[in-house]
This record gives structure tokens, sequence and C-alpha cells, in this order.
């Protein structure tokens, strides 16, 4: 065992070696410890990952839109009610539940859900409400099937069943009325204290106190929204425009634009497949595939909490964080992970298996047990070199041990297991020259034979 472990050390040192001369090209932050030695200073640097909560598919459910308030509480209408994300964790996706925070809400038909002033406001049939400001926001709209709203300057807002508009002041006072067909959505535009106004043919204006006025005629639009400032993007099946320039941007991961949202300077896109953000440099960062969103087909994208953006697709909602962080920090995060859902026995198991919305992870043996084991015990054993931690130090024993017990459960001299395992029963039968035969089977190995040590062990 000590050869072993020899080797294993000196196997790391030369890849340690190879990875330092390789990046020699690369600028380093470095400083000089009392010795004279330079070494790596750990700075933060800015990571991403997502935390996915999925919708029940035996629900049926169609998720239509989101909305965030100031304490970070996230709630999603669906055409079944209000439901809020559920224990959802970068390691393993969470679920969404019913939303029981008010009861009142369980018996309403919400149609419309959005936030203004970071508080989330609610749609019915009747009314257009907020549970913020000690309840006292509820306007009584008159338009029985009202699907659309947006919030405007000073507590003001448009409502719309789709064709009848009705502008609103705080107290409940209609303003005005007006009509504008095909409306597909309502989007404040707060440079010019107006509001935008979308069908699949047009986008128009209304500014209060003036008549609607439109600004751009076009087939398959999707959307609009306020850009940079004075401008104002149309999103389409094809791409997008800026205007007032006329010109459609199609070099995009897709061009089919569901939805458009300005998130802390940065346009966010959600397309029929995946959602992209556009950069400062000219370039998209693309967010598609279960590693990013539950589903292709962007519905909405709404700023999260935490610096967060949520990303609801017709599966699920995507949220994706952005945290400052060192290499140690990230290697501790993953850390994590591997003491909560990987160890058996002290080993590193490679076979782990998660199933959504539970957080215990189910391990397996695997015949390639001691080849990840022993990578994990020499990373412990370098990060209690470095760091000193007590934590690392113990991490390495209890690796240590179950790689030591390979090489004595077997009862053969010079024959180390690959893996053993508790209560696992195998019909095995060793016919003459079956050392040899398992030797040259390579992985994954076939024949399970009884430990020496224990007779409930294989």
């Amino acid at each position: 065992m000590r050869q072993f472990t020899g080797y294993l050390v000196l196997s790391f040192a030369v890849l340690c070696m190879i990875a330092c001369t390789e990046g020699k090209s690369k600028q380093l932050q470095t400083g000089t410890n009392d010795y004279g030695q330079p070494f790596y200073q750990d700075k933060p640097y800015l990571q991403e990952f997502s935390i996915k909560y999925l919708a029940d598919k035996t629900q049926q459910a169609s998720l239509v839109a989101l909305s965030t308030n100031r304490d970070g509480q996230v709630r999603l209408l669906t055409n079944r009610g209000v439901l809020v994300p559920d224990n959802g964790s970068m390691f393993y996706s969470g679920g969404l539940t019913p939303d029981v925070s008010y009861i009142q809400l369980l018996s309403k038909k919400i149609t419309a859900i959005g936030t203004y002033h970071n508080q989330t406001f609610y749609l019915d049939n009747r009314q257009l409400f907020s549970n913020a400001w000690a309840g006292k926001i509820q306007i009584d709209h008159g338009l029985a099937g009202a699907r659309l709203f947006a919030g405007g300057d000073d507590f003001q807002f448009l409502i719309s069943d789709g064709e009848n508009l009705a502008y609103f002041n705080q107290a409940g006072e209609k303003l005005w009325t007006g009509t504008f067909r095909g409306l597909l959505q309502i989007r404040y535009f707060e440079n010019h204290k107006s509001f935008l106004l979308v069908s699949a043919e047009k986008v128009a204006e209304y500014t209060p106190g003036q008549t609607i006025q439109d600004i751009y005629s076009g087939t398959g639009i999707t959307c609009a929204s306020g850009f940079n400032g004075n401008k104002i993007m149309i999103g389409t099946n094809a791409g997008y425009l800026v205007l007032p320039g006329k010109d459609l941007v199609t070099k995009l991961p897709c061009t089919e634009i569901t939805t458009l949202q300005e998130i802390n300077g940065q346009m966010w896109f959600g397309s029929t497949h995946g959602a992209f953000r556009l950069n400062a440099n000219g370039k998209f960062s693309y967010y598609a595939g279960e590693r990013w969103i539950p589903g292709n087909r962007v519905i909405a994208i709404e700023a999260g909490p935490e610096q967060s953006v949520l990303v609801l697709t017709e599966h699920g909602i995507g949220k994706i964080c952005r945290k400052m962080m060192t290499l140690e920090e990230k290697a501790m995060f993953f850390e994590k992970q591997v003491r909560e859902k990987n160890i058996r026995y002290g080993f590193n198991s490679s076979s782990s298996r998660l199933i959504n919305n539970y957080s215990s992870g189910q391990t397996g043996a695997q015949p390639s047990d001691n080849l990840w084991t022993s990578m994990y015990l020499a990373s412990q054993l370098y990060r209690y070199k470095v760091t000193g931690s007590e934590e690392a130090r113990q991490n390495a024993r209890e690796s240590f041990e179950a790689m030591e017990r390979l090489f004595t459960v077997t009862g053969i001299e010079g024959l180390f297991a690959r893996s053993y395992e508790c209560d696992y029963k195998v019909d095995t039968v060793r016919k003459p020259g079956w050392e040899k035969r398992e030797w040259q089977s390579g992985s994954p190995a076939s024949l399970w034979l009884p430990a020496r040590d224990h007779s409930n062990w294989t």
C-alpha cells in the first residue's frame, strides 16, 4: 500500500508540473512568500450556474408569467393557479408548488401577473390589485376578459382585454379608454413615459394625454421593449430590429424571438430554442439545454432574487445565478457535493443517482471505486498540506481506510479488490483459471467474491 501511495503522489506531482508549464503563457496574479517563492493569489472571478424548478408533467399546467418581489419571492402564473419554486439546488432540480401565502388568492381567476415597483401585482376578471402597500391598491377595471396590464408613471396602469384599453390612476379612476386590435403585449417605456402596444402586425405608442401613434408596421411581430435609453427593440419570429433603424438582425443563436427584457442594462432575449443575453462587446451569451433551463421555448424572462435571472419555459423555471468566487470557493462548492452525494464507505463513488426533487444521492458499487477514490485521497492530502484543514485530513484518512480495505478484503495476497459491497448477493462460479479470466475481462469486472473479513460482504 505504501508503494502504491508513492506512485500515486508522484503521478499527481507530474500532472501538476505539466499544468504549471502549460499555464506559463497565461498572466497570473502572483505573490511572494517569506522564502522568496512565487505563489498564485486566488482572486475572485464571475461564475454562472443554473438552478432549475420543474413543472409537474402529470398536471399538464400551462405556464404563463413570472413575478419577483422585493423580498425575493418568486411567483409563477399558470392556468391552474399561482405556483412558487420549491427546494431547488444546482445539484438537483426543484419543483413548483401551489402558492398558499394568501388563501384568498386560491379562489380568484388570475389572468396576469407582473412586477411593479418591486412588488407583485395580480389581474383577474374584476380587479388589478397587490397585497403590498397594506393591500390598498384595488382597481375595478370593468373589463370582463382583462388579461394584459402594465404599470406606468406614479401608480397609473393601462389594462386591456386584448382589444379594449382602459387607463386608471391609483385611486381606480378611469382616465382614458381606447382600442387596439390584436394586442399581444403592453410594455411601459420609462424614458418616454409611454406604453408600447404590440400586435403581430404593428407596434404603437400610447402617451397619457395623447392619442395612440403607430411607430412600426411589419409581420411576425412578437414583443417589444425599451432599449439603451431612448431606443425601442422589436422582436419578431425572424430576428429583431432596433428603432429608429429598420434593419433586421438575424445573426442570433435563434431568430424566433418570444420575449425581450432589459435587466441591469443588458438585453435578454427569449426564443423558441433557449435564452441569450447581448453583451457589451456585441456578442451573445447563450443559455439552452437542460444545463441551464428545463425547456426549449422561453415564455418570459424576469430579474430574480440576488442578482439572478429567471427564465420561464414550457417545462419550468431556470434560475441563472451569477456569483463572484475564488478558485478555492468553487472547489469547496463541489467538495460539498462530494461529501453529501458521493461518499460510500469512504469511497468517492462515481455512481451517484439524483432523482428530481430529492436531495439524497443514491450511490452504488463501481469497478472503478479504487481509481476515483485514489485521486480524491491525493486531492485531500494536497488540500491539507496547503491549508492545514482538519476536515481535509479527516477526509483523507477516511478514504485511506476504504482503499486499505481493498487490499485485505480479498484474502488473496497481491490481489486487491476494485470495490466491495454489503449484502450484495450475486451468483458466482469460480472455475479453474478464474483469476486470469477476470484480469483479462477489463472493466467492468464481472465476478464478485465473498469477502474475507465478513460473511455479508462481497
